[in-house]
């Protein structure tokens, strides 16, 4: 009810941007943000319009946590209860991940109910220099070309072609920032904070770090504040260009606390946090500080779906995964997530093939996971058992002779032997397979299973 309740209140104030930040917000849980979306049948016409438009703008986020048998059922549930056209068009979009049809063809003619359309930058963002926006709806103005300007009305489309607009001369990025946050910061102060990160002595006090970490959020929130539908490929060319990478660890402790506190949208928070914390725990090749160890404490207690999907699957699934990476994640595993999202961490590692890995290190993470015997449901240990499997036989060079491979099986087999009666010979069949001295030991503990 909570959900429904949220989702709603956000439709009806802040229409498609609104529901786009909701979806942001449950991004961790989207089956049951899907069940929700689809039990609201009662709600107004106009009401599920915004809720599925606001849907078609995170299609590829539906599509990748999505299988296709739970698709299809959706469409068909769907297309079962619901007799408006539009909605009905709006699921298949939802649901086969494309992309919304222009502004033109946006709505059916018979349609009278006309939901405002996020509005999507017309530019790439990308770093280096850049091409000035120009608005082609507003009158001529001293800052922008006035010569060659075409009108803009009901008959754009007629086939007409329009004039080639007048070269304009390309911007820094700097520059190009503070345009788009128009009066809220200028050039010269962006350009302040990036000489400051990058002078910044490691001997900085607590109160000069605290004082940075507040430029910066006010930096990134002025972007955030910004009307348009994408802010967050902007946030994205502001961290790069404030060179976060080169803050100290203290400083992205201080940042990573208060980023949790101002309580953005999960995914402008992620862009943040990969481009200070993940950044820095990815190019760790020894013991990593405390303050970063804090740090990743500190998402994970507050914001665990990103802690999860965003810190501890990339890492794992990274092919240059080394020890003390590992160790971190351990410690994020054990000391910040708990044995409550143990279900959730098992369901995202085996999605994203974490069973593959020919490391040991990262197979002795998975291990340490399964070893704290946290209650998992059995479709949970129906996918591990079908992930060791499929390990098996995509790499049989590397994981058949795993001593943590085998390890895994294990563990697995006697932490949770209840729930591996029904795969017995399937598990036989894993285990022979294996050619590590664990691998005995692992096939005795499957015999035992009744």
């Amino acid at each position: 009810m909570e959900l429904r309740a949220t989702l709603v209140a956000a439709a009806v104030k802040g229409g498609v941007h609104g529901v786009a930040a909701h979806i942001d917000d449950h991004v961790g849980d989207l089956h049951s943000y899907l069940s929700c979306v689809l039990d609201a049948q009662d709600l107004p016409l106009g009401v599920k319009r915004v809720i599925w438009s606001g849907m078609v703008h995170r299609a590829t986020r539906f599509a990748a946590a999505m299988d296709a048998t739970r698709t299809s059922h959706a469409l068909t549930l769907i297309s079962a209860v619901e007799t408006d056209r539009y909605v009905n068009h709006l699921a298949r979009l939802v649901f086969q991940a494309q992309k919304p049809p222009p502004p033109a063809a946006w709505m059916p003619s018979v349609d009278t109910c006309v939901i405002a359309r996020m509005s999507v930058p017309t530019c790439n963002v990308s770093t280096g220099k850049r091409a000035v926006d120009v608005d082609l709806t507003k009158p001529s103005s001293p800052s922008t070309p006035s010569s060659k300007r075409i009108k803009l009305d009901d008959d754009h489309d007629s086939g007409i072609p329009a004039a080639p607009l007048d070269p304009i001369d390309p911007i820094d990025d700097i520059t190009y920032l503070a345009m788009k946050m128009d009066k809220r910061a200028s050039a010269s102060q962006i350009l302040a904070l990036v000489s400051s990160i990058k002078s910044t002595p490691s001997s900085s006090t607590t109160s000069d770090i605290a004082s940075r970490c507040d430029a910066i959020l006010h930096a990134a929130s002025s972007l955030l504040q910004l009307p348009e539908y994408c802010s967050t490929p902007y946030l994205e060319l502001l961290c790069s260009t404030l060179a976060l990478t080169s803050l100290s660890d203290d400083a992205v402790l201080v940042l990573t606390t208060k980023l949790v506190e101002a309580k953005w949208t999960s995914y402008d928070t992620a862009v943040v946090l990969e481009s200070t914390l993940l950044v820095r725990v990815q190019a760790a090749t020894s013991a990593i500080p405390r303050s970063l160890l804090k740090a990743l404490q500190v998402v994970a207690t507050s914001l665990p779906h990103i802690a999860i999907d965003r810190i501890l699957v990339p890492v794992l699934t990274s092919a240059t995964a080394n020890a003390p990476q590992c160790e971190a994640m351990t410690r994020l595993v054990r000391d910040g997530l708990g044995p409550s999202l143990t279900p959730l961490i098992v369901t995202r590692l085996i999605a994203a093939n974490v069973l593959h890995s020919p490391h040991d290190r990262v197979l002795l993470v998975v291990q340490q996971i399964f070893n704290v015997k946290a209650p998992l449901a059995q479709d949970a240990i129906d996918l591990v058992v079908h992930a060791l499997a499929r390990a098996v036989s995509a790499s049989p060079a590397t994981t058949t002779a795993s001593i943590k491979f085998a390890s895994v099986l294990f563990t697995v087999v006697t932490k949770y032997a209840a729930l591996c009666v029904r795969h017995r010979d399937a598990l036989l069949a894993i285990a022979t397979k294996c050619t590590s001295s664990m691998a005995k030991t692992a096939l005795r503990a499957i015999d035992k299973l009744a």
